[in-house]
């Protein structure tokens, strides 16, 4: 006669599979954690980019003129005389953007282009940001008159 109840190599297999799902879910979960952190990092960067470049294009709007050319921030920083008459130099090291004394931005390179027309100052700013992200670009007229 059979007894009511499970034989225990039928609860081993019960509790192995379990065990089994509870793995797999725990793992799903980390993973997940880490590529939610990977896209908040990733954001973060664009965020702080553009606001950055976004102050940039106003520091640029509010200095005298430049040359026409290409300014590379990663060869050689960039020295602005803003209309209020302060100097202010702008630099690209370790891949980060620096001005006034602080960290603005992430960028892998920060190129400048610089060309009058018809009297106008046209800037193009091109902001090179880290590998897998996005670059930023900027193009405006900041023609001032000092």
């Amino acid at each position: 006669m059979r007894r009511a109840g499970w034989t225990l190599v039928e609860v081993m297999v019960a509790g192995s599979l379990l065990l089994l799902l509870l793995s797999l879910s725990s793992l799903a979960l980390a993973s997940y954690g880490r590529t939610l952190r990977g896209l908040q990092h990733e954001g973060d960067q664009m965020a702080q980019a553009s606001h950055a470049l976004e102050r940039l294009q106003g520091l640029l709007a509010q200095s005298l003129p430049l040359a026409p050319g290409l300014y590379d921030l990663k060869e050689k920083p960039l020295s602005l005389t803003l209309l209020s008459g302060d100097k202010l130099q702008v630099d690209l090291a370790g891949g980060l953007v620096h001005w006034k004394g602080r960290v603005q931005g992430p960028a892998r390179e920060l190129l400048i282009t610089s060309r009058r027309r018809e009297g106008h100052q046209q800037l193009e700013i091109l902001w090179r940001m880290p590998e897998k992200l996005p670059d930023l670009m900027s193009v405006f007229d900041a023609t001032t008159r000092p």
